[in-house]
């Protein structure tokens, strides 16, 4: 699969991971230490909990539909804050497991990661997103899901999803959510 065919897969999921981090969302009963998403961001450490929250999704590509568990959780509800999103694509079982970045083929399990930042002055920045070329690989680590809860970690190198130079090192993450 070319780069260009696998960004073409990337994106959409990129738009669903921002997307989904507008609006409001629907009241979600959590475990008592759930409902954390935090991750090392270039050395800062952020807590990326405020509306955060876990859900499945469907996605067809071409012949192949995807199972997505879909996280997403920002530092902050107004300006200067970030949004970290991660998807993990299952063509097949839902399970616990490791899944890396390394090829996103149709039927292969992988994940993907996004990071965003915005200001007061603007909606957002270039988002940083998975390098889909293989230079840099991202990695979500599943350790516990059922229906109703997903616990793990996630790291990653991201790239400027416009081109420009620069990479986000995205270190340490973890998550601990009710998925709704």
């Amino acid at each position: 699969m070319t780069n260009q065919m696998k960004f073409s897969l990337m994106l959409p999921i990129a738009f669903l991971l921002i997307g989904s981090s507008c609006g409001k969302k629907a009241d979600v009963v959590v475990p008592a230490n759930a409902n954390t998403v935090a991750a090392t961001v270039n050395g800062a450490n952020l807590n990326f909990s405020t509306g955060a929250f876990a859900e499945f999704e469907t996605l067809t590509t071409g012949a192949y539909t995807a199972n997505l568990l879909v996280i997403n959780g920002e530092t902050g509800t107004d300006g200067n804050q970030a949004t970290i999103g991660l998807t993990v694509a299952f063509y097949g079982s839902v399970a616990s497991g490791t899944y890396v970045s390394s090829d996103t083929t149709p039927p292969v399990s992988n994940s993907q990661l996004i990071y965003a930042k915005d200001t007061a002055s603007s909606q957002i920045t270039d988002p940083f997103i998975t390098d889909n070329s293989g230079h840099y690989l991202t990695t979500v680590v599943i350790t516990s899901i059922t229906s109703t809860h997903v616990q793990g970690t996630f790291n990653g190198t991201l790239i400027n999803s416009l081109g420009s130079s620069g990479t986000e090192a995205v270190t340490n993450g973890t998550f601990d959510l009710a998925i709704k």
